[in-house]
């Protein structure tokens, strides 16, 4: 039994744990003195019992009587009481503490209102259809609210869980990183110990890798010029011959980009030779005649070199045929292009790798 704010008491049945019956009754005075009061709740007591007599309930069965009302009204009801039962007066603190519910501080503990409001409020699914908008202002809320709280427990364990598998990798990754750690540590021991041995036969082992390295960074920049210059002269035959030949050492461009994690290191720039081989043929030759001289040189040096590019800069007296353009401006520039048209140039560049 519990007292309202309105005025009315309510007195909720329960059997064998299951909701018998609830009475709503008014109470002339909720304010009245606790004797008053008591008089009044122990008339409507002994109207329930009555109602329950015609479902076969008897006095001799006893009954378990809880009512929400301050230390006075509760002890003035337990005297009147005369129903065998086990009566006990409670403070809404009180029994939401009994029911497991919280309804915050109370200014005034004889009234029951919060234990209804609290114990609506956290019904997932009301058994009977009900509509009440008071209710359904703290309900709608509350149930939106456990909603929220089970998404955020549900996300923190799936967090939990994928943290707790990360880790599981970054252990087993520091596991290996330190067997392979130890590995180091007793294959650079067996080193210094091979070293020292080969030390005392007077074997320097520092020194010749230092001398391999030297040989080797000497070999990548070498370049076989004499083995160039043989085949050009083996190209040209006994009939041509070169009016001059420059030749120098080029470093090819390697791409930039820097390896990515898990690549080999890009090789070294490769040296590269760029000869410019001129020649130059008589004024009265046919400039037939000097184009075919000039591309079957071409030709011969590229079968010589397969490696290398042959590149014809110049042909014989054709400009179209020329890759750079060239102008001569002043008095001698009709003196120059007579000179120019009867001389020839090709390019061996290479090796390429």
């Amino acid at each position: 039994m519990g007292q309202h704010q309105s005025g009315a008491l309510r007195q909720v049945i329960i059997r064998d744990g299951q909701l018998a019956m609830t009475r709503m009754t008014p109470v002339a005075d909720p304010h009245a003195e606790a004797s008053a009061w008591a008089q009044e709740v122990h008339q409507e007591f002994k109207a329930t019992i009555s109602y329950l007599s015609r479902f076969g309930f008897e006095p001799t069965d006893g009954v378990d009587v809880f009512v929400v009302a301050d230390r006075e009204g509760g002890d003035a009801l337990e005297t009147l009481i005369d129903v065998p039962c086990h009566y006990r007066a409670l403070s809404s603190s009180e029994a939401a503490s009994m029911l497991g519910i919280r309804i915050g501080l109370q200014e005034d503990p004889r009234y029951a209102d919060p234990l209804h409001v609290a114990w609506a409020g956290r019904k997932a699914k009301f058994i009977l259809p009900m509509e009440a908008r008071e209710i359904s202002q703290i309900h709608g809320p509350r149930q939106a609210v456990a909603a929220v709280v089970a998404l955020l427990v549900l996300g923190g364990g799936y967090l939990s869980w994928s943290l707790f598998s990360h880790m599981g990798t970054v252990f087993e990754t520091q596991d290996e990183l330190s067997r392979q750690r130890a590995v180091l540590v007793q294959a650079q021991a067996e080193r210094d110990e091979e070293v020292e041995r080969m030390r005392s036969l007077g074997f320097d082992i520092a020194l010749i890798q230092g001398t391999i390295g030297v040989y080797e960074s000497f070999e990548a920049d070498r370049i076989h010029a004499l083995r160039v210059i043989k085949h050009i002269g083996d190209s040209l035959g006994p009939e041509m011959r070169l009016d001059s030949m420059t030749m120098e050492k080029r470093t090819s461009q390697g791409s930039g980009a820097a390896p990515r994690r898990g690549e080999p290191a890009p090789e070294a720039p490769a040296a590269q030779v760029n000869a410019v081989l001129s020649l130059s043929f008589a004024p009265g030759i046919r400039l037939e005649d000097g184009i075919r001289d000039v591309n079957g040189l071409s030709r011969r040096l590229q079968a010589a070199l397969p490696a290398y590019d042959v590149t014809i800069a110049r042909q014989v007296a054709r400009p179209e045929y020329t890759q750079d353009a060239r102008g001569v401006a002043g008095s001698g520039a009709a003196r120059g292009t007579a000179d120019d048209d009867y001389t020839a140039e090709i390019i061996v560049r290479g090796p390429n790798r």
